[in-house]
């Protein structure tokens, strides 16, 4: 059987860099208690899978990218106050399917699809 699985990988187009050090905050709307969070390591992506397995039911689930806390630590310039303080992506997800959400970002725009 599949093993279902929740990973993302973070682009820095400010810097042209993976995204190190941006922290994820992962929920679901159906369960407030319950929550994951994990920071990005040097290649932009979590140490692991953000949900897996049996853990990872078809629902709906909040993807939050904490951006303007990754960019004023990587130096990069923001506008006072940042105009993109996080990004929150909602989505639904079916039985035994991977899921790669990868998010390209900038401090002042992003773009974030489903990956493969």
């Amino acid at each position: 059987a599949l093993m279902a699985r929740l990973t993302v990988h973070v682009l820095d187009m400010a810097q042209g860099l993976s995204a190190k050090g941006m922290r994820l905050t992962l929920t679901r709307p159906d369960r407030p208690e319950w929550h994951v969070q994990m920071v990005t390591g040097e290649d932009g992506r979590t140490p692991g899978p953000l949900i897996e397995g049996d853990a990872f039911t078809p629902a709906r689930y909040c993807l939050v990218f904490d951006l303007a806390d990754y960019f004023a630590a990587a130096g990069v310039a923001q506008q006072d106050p940042p105009l993109l303080t996080q990004v929150t992506v909602e989505f639904q997800t079916r039985k035994d399917e991977n899921y790669h959400i990868p998010l390209v970002c900038t401090p002042f725009g992003y773009s974030v699809y489903r990956g493969s």
